[in-house]
């Protein structure tokens, strides 16, 4: 009998050792599928998974579903053959919600300026001093940078 009960306590033990509790230092988000104006529909969520992807790539940041420290909550608008994807980081708790951005002069572009929003998405959830993007960080330029 008490061999079974070290047995449980250990099997217990150890799958709380692999549970999805963010650790220390670890930020967990949630990042929904965007709004779409003027584009193609299938952009929302594509946009979504995109910067999730790279969210999560570098650790440090915990995906979910619901219950996030932060929400991402974007936008893709098309006018004119031009894209510009909009992205707010909310806090759970509320407090200020800084805004970032990332023009694509075609669509051709859009990966471009989705790496671009997401490093500044990545740097702003590390405690960075990620400000919204001046009109100058287009993902032309940010292409040419990198």
């Amino acid at each position: 009998m008490r061999r079974y009960l070290v047995l449980l306590l250990l099997v217990v033990s150890f799958s709380f050792s692999f549970s999805p509790r963010a650790r220390a230092g670890e930020v967990s988000v949630a990042v929904p599928p965007f709004a779409v104006h003027g584009a193609p529909g299938y952009l929302g969520p594509g946009l979504a998974g995109m910067v999730a992807s790279r969210l999560g790539a570098g650790g440090g940041i915990r995906l979910v579903d619901s219950g996030a420290d932060y929400t991402v909550r974007g936008s893709i608008t098309g006018i004119g053959g031009r894209f510009s994807l909009d992205a707010r980081l909310e806090a759970a708790d509320g407090s200020a919600a800084p805004s970032f951005f990332a023009t694509a002069d075609d669509e051709a572009a859009i990966l471009a300026a989705v790496d671009s929003l997401s490093a500044r998405l990545r740097q702003a959830l590390a405690g960075g001093e990620a400000k919204a993007a001046a009109p100058a960080d287009t993902a032309k330029n940010a292409a040419a940078k990198g």
